[in-house]
Order: C-alpha cells, then structure tokens, then sequence
C-alpha cells in the first residue's frame, strides 16, 4: 500500500471508529445514568468524566487525523490538510489540542485509582470527592492536558530544520510536499549524526520529566496526587487498592458490596491496560527508535490507528464486567425482540380465536344425513 493510499485508508478508517466511538460511549453513559447501583456516589460522575473525555477525544481525533511518522532520528505526527477543514494555523493548534488530550488520558485513570483505594480502603479521603470537591480532580487531567498541548505547540512545532529533514521522505513515503502538512514532533540528530542539543526539546523532556517525578513522588508520599499521568501513581494505588480488596473480603462487607468493588477495580485495571497498549506503548517504540536514531518507516504509521481504536474499545470492559450494566444492556437489547414476539403472539391468538369461532360454526351444521339444505328428504 503506497503512502497516499494509506493516508485515504486511515482517513475512512478513523471515520469509521468516530460513530463507534461515540455509539459505545453514548451507551456507556445511558447505563451508568439508568442503571447504575445506588450507592455508587462519586463514582459515577468520574466514569462519565472518562466517557466524555472519549467522545471529545474521538471527535479530535476526527477533526485532526492525525498521522505518525518515524524517519530517522526524529518522529512526528502530521495532518495531511488534504484531509482537514481548517487551513495550517488553525490545523497546527489542533494538533497541539490532539496532543493535550493523548496528555491527559493517563492522568484520568490515576485519578480513578486513587478513588477506588480510597473507597475499599475506608479512608477519609474519600470526602475530597464529594460535593464540589470533585471538580478540582476533574480539573486535574485538564490541566496537564493544557500543559502538554502548550509544549507541543511552542517547543515541539514546525522548525526549518525538521521541515528540510523531512521534505524528501514526505515526498517518497506520502507523495507530500512540506506544504501540503503540519507537523509536531521532535529531532534529535543534526546531518552529521551528532545529538542534537535542541532547547526546546530539552525543555519539553525535562518538563515532561519533572511533572511526572515531582507528582509521582508527592502522591506517593500524601496518598494523594495532582497530576497522574505517571505509570508509577497508576501501578502505586493500583497495587493499594487491590491489597485494600482482600481486606474487604476478609471483613465485614455485603457479598454485594464486595462483589460490586471487585468488578468496578478489574473493569478500571482494563480501562487502563487498553490506553496503555494502544496509545502509550507503541509511541514510546516509536519515541525510542527517533532517539535511538532508528528509523521505524511505515511501521510508525500504524500507531494513529491504535490511538484511534482506544475510544471505541475503552468502554467495553466497563459495560461487559459489571453486572449491573451488562444486564441492562441485555434487557434493553431483548426488549424489541420481546416487543415483537409479543405483538406475533397476539396476532396468533387471534387467528386461534377466528378458527375456534369458525369452529363453533362448523358445528351448528345438522349431523343428521337425511337433512340436506332443500330439507328432508
């Protein structure tokens, strides 16, 4: 597949996962308003944060499509503006948006593990989640998502350097021109294969670095956190939480109580572990092979479209694993089918009654064969 006909591939494709996406999230957010246990609490508001989160992230996505490309020792990720409504400035800082929610999605599920340990654990935390609390752990991803996106604009945007690097392999790889793109990424080599000591991407790195260490650290430390994008808050209260569990089953908790909490921490553990496969795994393959000075090709370009499929697969674990919403799904899925059988049965009855009636007059008919319609014979 040449590379304009892979540009035309992914755009219908990531078209494709846009409805999906929005379907099972539209659906996800119905369950979880109609169905959800009553004592759910907060739980519920930042489940629906996350389903939103997904539906704006796939109408990004859409609006950007973004594309990613590893040639060298850089890597970058490019809108063809063959394929987008806005002219370059306007596409440029919608990339840079596409970039502040790749940014937050990993802060969102720290924030759902912190509550979940908090929840199993009894601690009392768990009221800086109540009430209007709740918006400031909301604003927690927004922030570090305005905080990537703004780097990612001023630090990692278009530079002569990077735009004459990949002129050429944008022609061979893309039948594209320069022109006819908008990129953001990272170079890391000069021409003579010397590290690159660019200071924007020295300032994006150790930005980056920083938040993730500092917050990391301070919510190890506080049990609490306000940024947690980091893997390290995620496997930290992942792990309390899932010891805080076997607490719960040795006391004395409900079954319901107990069973409901085991359901909700397996469907966040895969929440997590899919954005963690599809979006963050394979751009640091790619992050490492640009700073590595190697050249991934086409294979990079594969990422957009694991990005693309994180929001139409993320809210799958939740609808299917807890009970409550599975069997809301089911019932709402057989209601038509019943809807009909319903409406066949009475058209069955009445057929039944028309013959029992046809019946009835059948048997009126004189038995007596010496009666015949011109009377005795």
């Amino acid at each position: 597949m040449s590379g304009s006909e892979w540009l035309e591939f992914q755009y219908r494709l990531i078209t494709v996962l846009v409805f999906l996406s929005l379907f099972c999230n539209a659906v996800l957010i119905l369950l979880i308003q109609l169905k959800s246990p009553k004592k759910l609490g907060p739980y519920k508001y930042l489940m629906n944060f996350i389903s939103i989160f997904e539906v704006f992230y796939s109408i990004i996505d859409y609006l950007v499509i973004p594309v990613m490309h590893s040639h060298g020792p850089s890597f970058f990720i490019m809108t063809p503006l063959a394929h987008s409504i806005f002219n370059d400035s306007v596409a440029l800082k919608m990339l840079a948006v596409w970039c502040g929610f790749f940014g937050s999605s990993m802060a969102i599920f720290g924030i759902h593990f912190i509550y979940r340990y908090l929840a199993v654990s009894g601690s009392e935390k768990i009221s800086t989640f109540k009430g209007n609390k709740i918006i400031f752990w909301m604003l927690i991803p927004v922030i570090f998502g305005m905080i990537w996106g703004t780097v990612s604009f001023f630090c990692c945007g278009p530079k002569e350097v990077m735009t004459n690097f990949i002129r050429n392999n944008l022609m061979e790889d893309f039948n594209l021109s320069v022109d006819e793109v908008v990129y953001i990424g990272p170079y890391f080599y000069n021409e003579d294969g010397n590290f690159l000591l660019d200071i924007d991407v020295v300032v994006t790195l150790t930005l980056a670095t920083a938040i993730m260490v500092f917050f990391s650290v301070y919510s190890t430390y506080q049990q609490l956190t306000f940024q947690d994008s980091s893997l390290m808050t995620i496997f930290y209260f992942g792990w309390k939480c899932y010891k805080s569990l076997a607490g719960v089953h040795a006391g004395g908790f409900s079954k319901q109580f107990r069973t409901l909490q085991h359901q909700f921490f397996i469907a966040l553990v895969l929440q997590t572990v899919i954005p963690i496969t599809l979006m963050h795994l394979p751009l640091l393959i790619t992050y490492s092979g640009a700073l590595l000075n190697i050249s991934l090709g086409n294979f990079s370009n594969l990422t957009s479209i694991t990005i693309a499929l994180y929001p139409v697969i993320d809210p799958l674990p939740t609808i299917f694993i807890i009970k409550n919403y599975r069997e809301g799904l089911k019932k709402f899925c057989l209601t038509p089918i019943k809807f009909f059988l319903k409406i066949k049965n009475k058209d069955l009855t009445k057929i039944g009654h028309a013959d029992d009636a046809s019946s009835t007059r059948t048997s009126k008919v004189p038995e007596d064969y010496n009666v015949s319609a011109w009377g005795h014979i």
